[in-house]
């Protein structure tokens, strides 16, 4: 009988410890995704509030490569008050061209895919909403003076 017990609290620890290693691995759900599809590498994305005059930390200082998509959360995206709302978008590419888009709504399982510029610099911006319909937003494209 003392064998039975010893073998039910080994098999126990054993089986809990499997559940805790199994949870672990799970894979985060993310609240949103950039999708770069501008031809060339974005080197920082920056959100701001669409209240706010200045642009908080870049999301990511990580490139995001040509046609790569990256996942982040509201909280990573360095603007008070984060969660779905309206907020200006924008993104530097590695030939320093600027991207921005103002007053672009996001969601939870929302993708931002950005595209090129066009000569006139303007550049379109779609956002994918979970549910599978589409938003569109005209930006502007510009080179940094340089001061």
């Amino acid at each position: 009988m003392k064998k039975l017990r010893t073998a039910a609290a080994v098999l126990a620890v054993l089986l809990t410890a499997l559940v805790l290693l199994c949870s672990c691995g799970e894979e985060h759900e993310y609240e949103l995704f950039f999708c770069n599809k501008t031809g060339v590498v974005v080197d920082s994305i920056y959100f701001s509030s669409s209240e706010n005059d200045t642009w908080g930390k870049p999301v990511n200082l990580a490139a995001v490569s040509v046609d790569a998509t990256i996942h982040f959360d509201f909280d990573s995206m360095n603007v008070d008050g984060n969660g779905p709302g309206v907020y200006d978008i924008g993104a530097v590419d590695a030939n320093a061209l600027n991207y921005d888009v103002f007053e672009v709504t996001l969601a939870v399982g929302d993708t931002i895919t950005i595209y090129p510029a066009s000569d006139e610099g303007e550049f379109q911006l779609t956002v994918t909403h979970a549910d599978g319909t589409s938003d569109s937003y005209t930006g502007y494209a510009y080179l940094e003076e340089e001061g």
